[in-house]
């Protein structure tokens, strides 16, 4: 079942509905890079007393697909309503202005689009969702996090999907997957590097699921100091499936990535879940996003399956969760009596991530967000809005506030308090 998602534009149109600060509309002709025309209501009419002043000082998002105008938004200066007229603040690049046909949005009495993105960021970061997360060494090993700015790629296309594609599951648990797409033969991307020792022993694992026929994906454990692989597996299998091996860190190597891609080109693959860990190590540090172990609800062992939604899960015999003094990166860590022995995962609460272009989605709650957002961008307005508006933002907020109350009620997830465990 593919999960509901919304991107960070359809957000932002829906908090600007909810204070009636949007009007949207289509072009019906341009001028090249100074002006666009709609004769579409509500922007032209030919009454001889029409306002000039409507649409003046105003901010134009052009938001047709693969739109030339830029900047994008660009401001209005004025409007002429016989002709329906819109001429910008500014001139758009040599590439072309918007031209006819294009869908654009009008913000409205000095609210600006990034002003709205920036309320639905604030209610994104404040609220929590509860799902299984692997405890790895890899930096968005789970997908969760927003964009793909965690991992570096060569000859392939990246993205992070949200729904399920093809005819397999390649959305496993959380919200998020990466999808690898090869634009030349034994195309990859890259985790950042760990630091490691030679002789260490480590086990690597990942989800991986529904590519093109006949492809070949490839998992890799590499080696940063020699620029040389030290093992990899392959899947040539549709359908979903596991890829797992362990291997030790060579004499002279101190920086250890793992790459995913493919051997042959034009092949999509799915991953999900990139489990690493030191064989042996009896503590692994909880990820950045951890920022109180009451977010912990439960550490979990899982079996080495070679399905990818079929593992069995138990709580670890014993364990801690303590503060990690030492790492200024990450806040706390997990101990436990024996050596890890099976991929290991948190049943935990985390915050919905931040969005950053208007394409990136969430699967926040569509209604819980866009309210949260609304009451975020009205006490924002209240303290930074046009004078004129003030009165009417006020009287708008308590309302929303109560929305959000029982939506608050009824959506986040209760807090649990972790209490030390006796040694």
């Amino acid at each position: 079942m593919a999960i509901s998602t919304r991107t960070l534009l359809e957000l932002c149109q829906e908090v600007a509905r909810n204070i009636g600060v949007l009007v949207q509309g289509t072009a019906s002709d341009s001028s090249g890079t100074t002006s666009l025309i709609s004769a579409t209501y509500p922007f032209k009419t030919n009454l001889t007393n029409a306002s000039t002043k409507e649409y003046e000082n105003v901010e134009l998002y052009d938001t047709e697909s693969g739109t030339n105008l830029s900047p994008n938004p660009i401001g209005v200066t004025t409007y002429a309503p016989s002709t329906g007229v819109f001429s910008f603040s500014e001139t758009a690049s040599s590439g072309g202005g918007a031209g006819s046909t294009d869908t654009f949005d009008i913000y409205t009495k000095g609210v600006s689009l990034a002003l709205i993105a920036e309320a639905v960021n604030k209610a994104l970061r404040e609220r929590y969702y509860t799902g299984m997360f692997p405890l790895t060494l890899v930096v968005d090993g789970d997908a969760e996090t927003s964009g793909t700015g965690d991992w570096s790629s060569s000859n392939v296309t990246l993205t992070k999907i949200t729904a399920h594609e093809g005819s397999s599951k390649n959305v496993l648990k959380g919200t998020q997957a990466l999808k690898v797409a090869t634009t030349s033969p034994n195309g990859y991307t890259e985790s950042p590097y760990i630091t490691c020792r030679p002789g260490d022993n480590y086990y690597l694992e990942a989800a991986v699921s529904a590519w093109t026929s006949g492809g070949v994906a490839d998992l890799i454990a590499y080696d940063k100091d020699n620029s040389a692989a030290i093992a990899n597996e392959t899947w040539t299998g549709q359908g979903g499936g596991k890829i797992r091996f362990t291997f030790q860190i060579p004499s002279s190597c101190y920086r250890l990535s793992v790459r995913i891609g493919n051997v042959g080109n034009s092949v999509t693959s799915y991953w999900d879940n990139i489990i690493l860990y030191r064989s042996g190590s009896q503590d692994m540090v909880l990820p950045d996003w951890v920022d109180s172990p009451n977010q912990i609800r439960d550490v979990l062992c899982s079996t080495k399956s070679d399905r990818h939604d079929t593992d069995s899960y138990s709580t670890c015999p014993w364990y801690d969760i303590v503060e990690d003094e030492g790492n200024a990166n990450n806040k706390y860590r997990v101990v436990f009596k024996s050596a890890i022995s099976t991929p290991t995962w948190l049943l935990a609460t985390r915050k919905y991530g931040e969005l950053s272009a208007y394409t990136d989605t969430t699967a926040a709650p569509r209604r819980w967000i866009e309210t949260a957002a609304t009451v975020e961008l009205l006490k924002i307005l209240l303290t930074r809005g046009s004078s004129q508006n003030i009165d009417s933002w006020g009287r708008m907020i308590n309302p929303w506030r109560r929305e959000l109350a029982r939506l608050d009620t009824q959506l986040m997830p209760k807090p649990i308090y972790h209490q030390r465990l006796p040694a």
